[in-house]
């Protein structure tokens, strides 16, 4: 009797034994994923931008190792923007840091049109004696569409600005950091131009 109830103790302990484990198997996983996940959060993917200064957040990176870092080989991410008419680069930032980051592309002398943004990582592990720098990895891919404004004003102050497209009687205004959507439902658009100093 004693022997028979030792052993369904002990079949006991080990079925919880292997739930805490599948338990534990299943919530790394979810972290995998999740961190496969995460990379641009800034800009949307298909979104329509109109300002030149095209900032991309990007909240991942390369992952690094303390002991490799010390040695001179780190992890780093990098952004990349491409032009996908023409397969032009015109934009790409390397990070040699781990972790998230971001990256600022100056568009003011870009065409308008479809742009190709890429994360990319390339990680580092240790395995004793060594640090060991993995290949170049793809986090993500989105795809911008850069539409710059016609005509662009700043306030003097720098507190804010207006900016507009007689086109499509487009507008969008800025106040300190805060920015409205863009407003194109209207059917006129008038632009004045006050008077010279001189006049």
């Amino acid at each position: 009797m004693q022997t028979l109830i030792a052993i369904a103790s002990i079949q006991l302990h080990h079925r919880k034994a292997v739930k805490i484990l599948s338990s534990f198997s299943a919530l790394m996983a979810a972290i995998l994923v999740g961190a496969a996940q995460a990379a641009i959060t800034s800009p949307q993917d298909n979104a329509e931008l109109r300002y030149p200064q095209v900032i991309v957040v990007e909240d991942t990176g390369g992952v690094g190792y303390t002991t490799c870092d010390s040695a001179g080989i780190r992890a780093y991410g990098k952004i990349t923007i491409e032009e996908l008419s023409s397969g032009t680069i015109v934009h790409s930032e390397t990070f040699p840091d781990a972790g998230g980051y971001s990256s600022t592309w100056d568009a003011t002398e870009a065409a308008p049109g479809v742009y190709k943004i890429t994360s990319i990582a390339s990680n580092v592990t240790f395995t004793f004696p060594s640090c060991v720098r993995s290949e170049e990895v793809v986090l993500s891919e989105i795809t911008i569409e850069y539409i710059p404004w016609t005509y662009s004003f700043e306030d003097f102050f720098s507190n804010g600005g207006v900016a507009m497209d007689p086109a499509d009687k487009g507008f969008q205004f800025r106040i300190g950091d805060q920015t409205s959507p863009v407003f194109t439902q209207y059917d006129r658009l008038w632009l004045y131009k006050a008077p010279s100093a001189s006049t």
